[in-house]
C-alpha cells in the first residue's frame, strides 16, 4: 500500500503489486509498468502507460523531490519542489506602510520575518471550484489561523496583493498592495 496523488487534486493510497513485467527492472502497475532511473544521485520514477483510445504508450517521468516527508503531507514534495522553484530564498520586504525588513521563505514551506506568519504554501489545487481564479499563497500564523494573498512575479520582484470576494462569492477580487518584496541575490 502507497499514498498516492491523483491528478493534483485528491489524495488517497493504491495498492502496488511486485509482479514482474517486460523488463527485469520494471513491475507492473494497472495497464502499464513501473521503472525507475538513478542518474547523478537523483531518482526518477517512469509510468508507462498504454492509452487505449489513441493505441499510444504515454510515458510520465516522476523526479524524487525530497528524501523524507513528514508522514501526513503527501503533498510535501510536490510543495518543496514549487517552493524552491517560484518563492523559496531571502528578500528585501516594503509593507503597505513603507517599513522594510529582511524576510526568508525555505523551500520546506517556513517563513520568517513577515508579518506574524510561521509557514507558507502556494495553492496548486487548479480545479473549477468557486473562488479558485488568483494565483494563492497562503500563510498561516503562529495562532493557527490563515491568510490568503494573491501575488505576482515580476523578474526578481514578488508582490502580495490583499483580496475579498465578488458579490456572489464566486471569485476573488484583487484588492490593494500589501507586501513588495524584492529577492537578494
Amino acid at each position: 500500500m502507497v499514498n498516492a496523488g491523483f491528478g493534483n487534486h485528491e489524495g488517497g493510497s493504491d495498492v502496488i503489486r511486485f509482479r514482474p513485467s517486460k523488463s527485469p527492472l520494471s513491475i507492473l502497475f494497472y495497464d502499464g509498468e513501473l521503472t525507475y532511473t538513478i542518474v547523478n544521485g537523483d531518482t526518477t520514477l517512469i509510468l508507462t502507460e498504454h492509452h487505449i483510445k489513441t493505441n499510444k504508450l504515454i510515458t510520465t517521468k516522476y523526479k524524487k523531490a525530497v528524501n523524507k516527508q513528514p508522514d501526513d503531507r503527501l503533498d510535501f514534495g510536490m510543495n518543496y519542489l514549487v517552493n524552491k522553484g517560484i518563492i523559496g530564498g531571502k528578500y528585501l520586504c516594503i509593507d503597505s506602510t513603507g517599513h522594510q525588513s529582511n524576510v526568508m521563505f525555505t523551500n520546506d514551506g517556513r517563513v520568517t520575518a513577515l508579518a506574524n506568519f510561521k509557514t507558507y504554501f502556494i495553492s496548486t489545487d487548479i480545479g473549477g471550484e468557486p473562488m479558485n481564479n488568483l494565483d494563492g499563497i497562503i500563510f498561516e500564523r503562529i495562532d493557527k489561523t490563515r491568510q490568503f494573498f494573491t501575488f505576482n512575479i515580476n523578474a526578481d520582484t514578488l508582490k502580495l496583493y490583499d483580496t475579498y470576494a465578488n458579490t456572489d462569492s464566486t471569485e476573488y477580487i484583487v484588492g490593494r498592495l500589501k507586501y513588495r518584496l524584492v529577492k537578494k541575490k
